[in-house]
Formats: C-alpha cells, structure tokens, sequence
C-alpha cells in the first residue's frame, strides 16, 4: 500500500481596493491519497508456457476430435475459438498485464485454484458426455485442471468461460494458422501429423505449446500411424 501525502499552500496575487495584499489562504486540513496497489500473481513466462488452457477432450473413434477453445500463454498472447456462421475460425491476439492478472483473479475468486474434489466424492450419476471440458492453471510449480462433464456442476467453470470469451472479444485478433494438424482415423483409433486440415470432425491443430509432444500425449488414447 502506498500513501501519497498532499499538502498545499495557496496563495493569492490579488489586491483589495486599497492597494493591500490580501491575506494569504492556508487550507484548512492536509489531504491524504491512498492507493492500493493489488498483490501481482506469479504465473509461467515463456512464449510456449501455458496459463490457462481450456480444452475438450475425447477418445479417438469415440465421436469429434478435442479442441482447445482457448491457450494463454506466458507472453500475454494467446490462440482462441472464435465462432462463425458455418465453421470454427481460430485467432490470436495479446492482453496486457492487467488483462492477464484479472483472468488469474477472477478464476481465484470463483474457487478453480482450489484442489479439485476427488471423483470418488462426486455425486454418483450417469455421464455421457464424450468430449468433456478441462481447465487448467498453470502456475510456477504447480498446474491445476478441472473436468466439469454434463453430469457434474459447471457453473464456476462455465462462468469463467464466459469470462475468457469476453476478454477475447475486447482486444484485437488476427486469424491465426497453425504449423500442422493431427488427423484422426474415422475407422479406428490411429492418428497422424499432416500439413493440412481434413475436416472439423477428424482434425484437431498443434498449438505452440504441443509443438515438440509426441502425438499420444496431445491426444491420449492416439495410435501413432506408423
């Protein structure tokens, strides 16, 4: 917390009538100023680190290939869904700090930095959902993930879901391409890195921070086409 003390001494150049100075004006109370300023949150730094990362995930051979919807990075730019009228278009842009301190503060605020319950204490009921959501925190020493399925309670997640579209929607983006694509067998459960985009369904993008993984752990459940 800063405290800023203002004091002033103003005086007045004009003259009565008489050709007298007039009496100086003191205030009458000192003013104080208080700023605080709020605690920075540490977060991961580089270009390919992740902060945050919300993603939907499945089983190749089980229904649509996962996506990212969203990937923030640790130097403030990040890649993103954005959606049409027919297609899914993805971009990229960069926040500022703040920008990035208030994502990190809202996701704190609604508890999804709190170790996850276990699933043995989730309340007992069927769940199909094949291609549930995963949010992750990432931070220094430390990386939390989420899963909310249709089965279980999204309102946190969901609302801070809506919270990254919004901080999306407020900054500049540009179209963004990605430097190769995983595409899924519709037959069994191969996958295999390609240049190009086959379709929506059966292919998925590398993003910066999967450059260098193998293919089976930026999709689990992937068989490497050999």
């Amino acid at each position: 917390m800063r405290q800023f003390l203002t004091a002033g001494l103003l005086v007045l150049g004009a003259c009565t009538s008489g050709g007298e100075a007039a009496e100086p004006t003191v205030p009458d109370a000192t003013v104080v100023v208080t700023t605080t300023l709020p605690t920075r949150l540490d977060r991961p730094q580089g270009a390919t680190d992740t902060v945050i990362v919300l993603e939907q995930r499945h089983r190749p051979f089980y229904g649509p290939v996962g996506r990212i919807e969203f990937a923030l990075y640790g130097d403030r730019t990040f890649v993103a869904e954005e959606r049409g009228d027919d297609d899914v278009e993805l971009v990229t842009g960069e926040f500022d700090e703040l920008q990035v301190q208030d994502l990190l503060r809202r996701a704190l605020a609604a508890g999804l930095f709190e170790v996850p319950t276990s699933p043995t204490t989730a309340p007992v009921q069927s769940c199909t959902d094949s291609a549930p959501t995963y949010l992750t925190l990432t931070m220094p020493g430390a990386a939390i993930e989420r899963r909310a399925d249709l089965c279980a309670d999204p309102d946190a997640l969901a609302g801070f879901e809506s919270t990254l579209r919004d901080a999306v929607d407020d900054v500049s983006v540009t179209e963004w391409t990605p430097a190769r694509w995983i595409t899924t067998s519709e037959t069994d459960a191969t996958c295999v890195f390609s240049d190009e985009r086959v379709d929506r369904w059966v292919s998925r993008p590398v993003f910066p921070h999967e450059e260098f993984l193998p293919i089976e752990q930026i999709i689990p459940g992937c068989e490497p086409l050999t």
